[in-house]
C-alpha cells in the first residue's frame, strides 16, 4: 500500500431530490460522462440532496473496523462547506440479509409473521427462476415484502447485541441515521 492510498472509497451522488434507486443515479452520471469540461459543472440550483451509495474500504485487512461513520460525518461537513445549497443527506442502502431472514421464516413452522396462505403462495413463487421478471407478479408481491421488510428493519434484533439484525441497517442505525422509507426494486442489477 502506498502512502496516498485511499483506505476507504465513498461515492457520494449530488441531485436535485433524494433517489428511489441506484440506476437513477448511475444513469445521471454516465449521461454526463461524454459531456465537455465546461458544461460539467453542476448547476448549484439544481442541486439539494446528497445521496451517500456506497462505501467500500480498499484493504481488506482493515475488514470489521468502522472507518465508515468517520468518513460520512467528514464528508457530509465538507459537503456543507462547498454546498451550502444542500438540504438533505440520506443514502441509498441495500438490506443484504432480508432475502436470508425471509427464506428462514418461510421455511419455518414456527412463524407466525406470515400467513400460511403467503407462506405457500411464496413457496410456489419461488420455484420459478423468472418471477421477478413479472410486472405483474412484482405488482402483486410487493406490498407484501415492503411490509415484511419493514418489519425486518425495525423489528428483528441480532439475538446476542440486541441491534438490528442486518448489518447495514445495524451500521446506519448506530450511527444516528433512521429509516426513512424503503424504495422498491432500488438496484435492478
Amino acid at each position: 500500500m502506498m502512502p496516498n492510498d485511499p483506505l476507504v472509497i465513498l461515492h457520494v451522488g449530488l441531485v436535485d431530490n433524494i433517489s428511489n434507486s441506484i440506476q437513477t443515479i448511475l444513469n445521471r452520471v454516465k449521461s454526463v460522462s461524454d459531456v465537455t469540461e465546461e458544461i460539467l459543472h453542476e448547476d448549484p440550483s439544481l442541486i439539494n440532496s446528497a445521496i451517500f451509495y456506497s462505501i467500500s474500504s480498499t484493504q481488506p485487512g482493515l475488514r470489521g473496523i468502522e472507518l465508515g461513520n468517520a468518513l460520512i460525518k467528514r464528508c457530509v461537513l465538507q459537503l456543507q462547506a462547498e454546498h451550502p445549497e444542500l438540504e438533505k443527506f440520506s443514502s441509498l442502502s441495500p438490506i443484504p440479509d432480508f432475502r436470508k431472514w425471509l427464506m428462514e421464516e418461510l421455511h419455518s413452522s414456527s412463524t407466525s409473521i406470515i400467513s400460511s396462505e403467503i407462506r405457500s403462495w411464496f413457496h410456489s413463487l419461488f420455484s420459478t427462476s423468472t418471477w421477478h421478471l413479472d410486472e405483474t407478479v412484482l405488482d402483486e408481491i410487493r406490498p407484501i415484502l415492503m411490509r415484511l421488510c419493514t418489519y425486518y428493519l425495525t423489528q428483528v434484533k441480532h439475538s446476542k447485541t440486541g441491534y438490528a439484525r442486518d448489518p447495514v441497517a445495524n451500521f446506519h442505525l448506530r450511527n444516528g441515521a433512521v429509516v426513512w422509507r424503503l424504495n422498491w426494486l432500488a438496484d435492478r442489477s
